[in-house]
């Protein structure tokens, strides 16, 4: 992974997550795409790479939210490691993927940020139901701006110092001459 691109590109998307997510707001769910970049980030940079870039992302959102530093990025943290976890036995180019992968990803970031919330702020106003439908939400608003994502993170794979996508190879048949 290239560490410039790297930086270009959460820069880029710090600057859109902060200026723009809140405009896209539906029923008080924002997208992740700092989530996202992460996902990324895991499945198609080299295994170190991928984590310390994803811990990075992750302590940017901390450093825009007002919740305790080291929140967000130990919850990015274990939610790429569960994906590095599986990425070698999952198609990384398919759309289906990305959307499937971020939206498990922001799930899981999604119920630890809200037990961390439960268990050390306010544990008394639980009620189960609308936590699980908001994070549930939450986590499908942010997985269906993936492929989008990813498609075009894919066009710059040597800016980014990654792997480009696979193709699939396909015999090239030769024409017969015409006499």
């Amino acid at each position: 992974m290239r560490w410039l691109g790297f930086a270009i590109c959460a820069v880029v998307v710090l600057v859109l997550q902060t200026t723009l997510a809140h405009r896209l707001d539906i029923r008080g769910a924002r997208p992740d795409w700092m989530l996202v970049l992460a996902v990324f980030f895991v499945l198609h940079a080299r295994s170190m790479d991928a984590l310390i870039g994803a811990w990075l992302l992750g302590a940017a959102m901390d450093v825009m939210t007002i919740e305790n530093f080291g929140l967000l990025s130990g919850c990015y943290a274990v939610a790429v490691l569960a994906i590095y976890g599986v990425r070698d036995h999952v198609f990384r180019d398919n759309p289906l993927t990305h959307f499937a992968l971020t939206f498990l990803s922001a799930a899981a970031v999604g119920v630890l940020t809200t037990l961390y919330r439960v268990l050390f702020i306010d544990g008394a106003s639980l009620r189960v139901m609308p936590l699980v439908g908001g994070i549930l939400f939450g986590a499908a608003y942010t997985a269906v701006w993936a492929p989008f994502l990813h498609h075009v993170l894919l066009k710059f794979p040597h800016l980014l110092g990654i792997r480009g996508p696979r193709r699939s190879y396909r015999p090239r048949l030769k024409r017969a001459r015409r006499v």
